[in-house]
């Protein structure tokens, strides 16, 4: 069984270096792994009546999405929207925020992060599924205390499934599993309504 992860709020993940630009090409998922079971997130925080600079608060929560800003000083918010997946137990195992950039040089529109328990292989990275289809996979950026993140960009084919989806699977391939995937299933519920209120950051 992997390891959870410590307890994280969303917006922390702001403070994460920007997403690579580049994504690789989708990669069958196993089908045949199991699958790990999640429930709701728990209800967030109060928001701040009135955060200090540099600090963050929950702004709003549609469905199983949490939308989250760290307070910026003469200028927008940085917000994300995310998710934590819980385990039967309701600990923490797996966290994915996103968030919305303008760059248009790129067909890029929007940065991910997901943060997964350490003692995963870290070579063939992970996948991300969305109601079945085929997987894309990414790479992990890097390790520390709280778990192995991975830094990825999203196109805007990537966000209109994630919209349109009931249910998106991240595989990870734990060392303790002999190399065997085991698949988190992440709700979508909320997301599209969380991401419509998301401002675009350069």
């Amino acid at each position: 069984m992997l390891k959870s992860l410590t307890p994280m709020t969303v917006a922390a993940l702001l403070t994460c270096a920007a997403p690579v630009i580049a994504q690789d090409a989708a990669a069958p998922v196993d089908n045949t792994a199991p699958a790990a079971q999640t429930t709701e997130q728990a209800a967030p925080a109060p928001a701040q009546a009135d955060p200090r600079q540099g600090g963050q608060y929950i702004k709003e929560k549609n469905g199983d999405w949490t939308v989250a800003c760290v307070k910026v000083e003469q200028a927008e918010d940085h917000c994300s929207t995310g998710l934590t997946i819980l385990d039967p137990q309701s600990v923490p195992i797996a966290e994915f925020s996103v968030f919305r950039i303008d760059r248009d040089d790129n067909p890029v529109v929007a940065g991910a992060t997901a943060v997964v328990p350490l003692e995963v292989a870290l070579q063939g990275g992970f996948q991300v599924s969305i109601d079945g289809a085929p997987a894309k996979r990414y790479q992990y950026s890097y390790c520390n205390s709280v778990g192995c993140i991975a830094e990825f960009g999203l196109t805007q084919a990537d966000v209109d499934a994630l919209k349109k989806g009931n249910e998106a699977t991240l595989v990870v391939f734990p060392l303790v599993n002999q190399g065997k995937p085991l698949r988190i299933n992440m709700s979508l519920s909320g997301f599209t309504a969380s991401y419509n209120t998301l401002r675009a950051r350069g």
